[in-house]
């Protein structure tokens, strides 16, 4: 139920579209979906595909999604306003935010200490859910996206005690909750001590160790970082294309090193394109991610529940009851508003619910930039296709195993028909912008850009795809100077030369090399 309850937040995500948020983290849903079943060890949506059988990377999932997609939104960025950041204010200022909000640092650090307890949650979904928890508390939602402190509060704090939650389960059961608890467990093992309840006993000072060692590393992390903003915020003055080549090849890099297929890059860029659709028909894209990290435990805690308590006895479990009070509230009083604004439509300015939470187009250009379109449309009818053929695909799966695909491909087609019909509705609103073409354009051409890069590296490896596309893109795609474009490409080839040498970085490579 708390599975459940973290994809349910999708509709808190959504900023006012619900039927959106939720078609989103059903989608998500059904990509985590894809591989090998925790429960038959049977491959489900791998179409005989080898790289698809230990399913999909959730770097290269969360990169493409929102990595690679605002590289393709704003690389048409060439000019930049130099007064547009500046420092001030000083460290007692971000106190006082952190004081004025402390409820937001408590709510957040529960969310993420839960998101740390449940093994295969983590840091990604954790802050999220705090993101999302704040954005349901909030009487006034106007400035989240755009600066709000309540948006950053509520998530770091979440991100600082997903660690330290996920001790709990590391220690206590030896179930570690992500990579760096996997680590440490490792290490436990190594000088032969046993993770469990006579942990806490027999090595109490040990974990006294490790608990002040946590602290005092995000005491020094926090140090740190607060040296370092003066220089990374100048980063905010160069051109954004400038520094979207760098940018690409360290993120497919990163997306490199979690799998070592080339496969998952390929997947890296189409989910890329598919986030930049979500972003300019103003689909939000959080939902997703949270769906995608969610799916396998939401499955997993389904058949163990089932297998303990049998049938579905455990829905009467007063814990269960109060999750389901808190998952079907917020939706009945979201009705209720629903019904009232939808009375008074005529006797204001035809205000109504959710339009204090969506984007202003001319107040941020870069979200629904196709919204309420064909492309709107079409990409409604592409995920409702999506779904029906995953109903039908896991028609020949075990009965274990189509349990869940079946489940999310009927939700997800539930929804999908929902976002048709709002589509047709909205036909002809005039919520597209003028000069869309152009970013369209953009897009498309990075993409295509991006697709080149990784034919280069599969022919030649990395390395001689960066020394080829980085020169080639700052000169012909962000039009920088000669100069700046030898010192650039310079460093990043003698970064990429020197990196395996200091860390345990695999570099792809190519049919030349082989």
């Amino acid at each position: 139920m708390l599975t459940v309850l973290g994809v349910s937040l999708a509709a808190v995500l959504s900023r006012g579209n619900v039927v959106k948020g939720l078609l989103a983290g059903f989608l998500g849903l059904l990509l985590g979906l894809v591989g090998t079943s925790p429960t038959t060890a049977e491959e489900r949506f791998t179409f005989g595909s080898l790289f698809l059988g230990d399913g999909l990377s959730l770097v290269a999932v969360a990169l493409g999604i929102f990595g690679l997609a605002e590289i393709a939104s704003r690389s048409g960025q060439r000019v930049v306003d130099r007064d547009m950041v500046t420092l001030g204010g000083g460290w007692f200022s971000g106190i006082r935010e952190w004081l004025t909000h402390w409820t937001q640092v408590i709510r957040g650090s529960l969310i993420g200490i839960w998101a740390g307890v449940l093994p295969g949650v983590g840091a990604t979904a954790g802050t999220w859910l705090a993101y999302g928890q704040a954005v349901a508390t909030a009487k006034d939602k106007r400035q989240f996206g755009k600066g709000d402190p309540r948006g950053i509060v509520g998530p770091e704090s979440a991100n600082n005690s997903v660690e330290a939650g996920d001790l709990i389960p590391t220690l206590l059961f030896g179930i570690p909750g992500g990579v760096p608890s996997a680590m440490l467990l490792g290490m436990l093992l190594t000088y032969g001590i046993q993770p469990g309840p006579a942990i806490v006993t027999e090595h109490l000072n040990l974990m006294y160790l490790i608990i002040w060692c946590f602290a005092i590393a995000s005491i020094i992390g926090a140090f740190l970082c607060f040296l370092a903003t003066p220089g990374l915020a100048k980063l905010t003055k160069v051109p954004f294309a400038v520094l979207s080549a760098g940018l690409l090849v360290i993120m497919l890099l990163g997306a490199f090193q979690d799998g070592g297929q080339i496969g998952d890059l390929w997947i890296m860029i189409l989910l890329g394109a598919v986030g930049w659709l979500m972003k300019a028909t103003d689909t939000p894209r959080a939902p997703f991610l949270i769906g995608f990290v969610l799916a396998i435990p939401m499955e997993r805690y389904y058949y163990l529940t089932d297998s303990l308590y049998g049938g579905f006895g455990w829905m009467s479990r007063p814990i269960v009851l109060v999750m389901l009070a808190v998952l079907v509230g917020p939706a009945i009083w979201a009705l209720v508003k629903w019904v009232r604004n939808r009375r008074r439509v005529g006797a204001d300015d035809g205000h109504v619910v959710g339009d204090d939470l969506r984007h202003n187009d001319d107040e941020d250009a870069e979200d629904g930039l196709l919204k309420d379109s064909p492309w709107s449309l079409g990409m409604a009818v592409g995920i409702t296709a999506v779904f029906a053929l995953a109903l039908a695909v896991s028609q020949g799966f075990s009965p274990e195993a189509r349990l869940m695909p079946q489940l999310v491909s009927i939700g997800g087609l539930i929804f999908g028909l929902v976002q048709l019909v709002q589509e047709f509705r909205m036909r002809g609103a005039g919520g597209i912008r003028p000069g869309w073409t152009r970013d369209v354009t953009i897009a498309m051409r990075m993409f295509a850009v991006m697709a080149v890069f990784l034919l280069l590296v599969m022919l030649g490896g990395y390395l001689f795809a960066v020394a080829l596309f980085v020169p080639a893109f700052l000169l012909f795609v962000a039009r920088a100077k000669p100069r700046a474009t030898i010192i650039y490409g310079l460093v990043l080839m003698a970064a990429l030369f020197v990196l395996p040498s200091l860390l345990p970085v695999d570099l792809p490579t190519g049919l030349l090399q082989r």
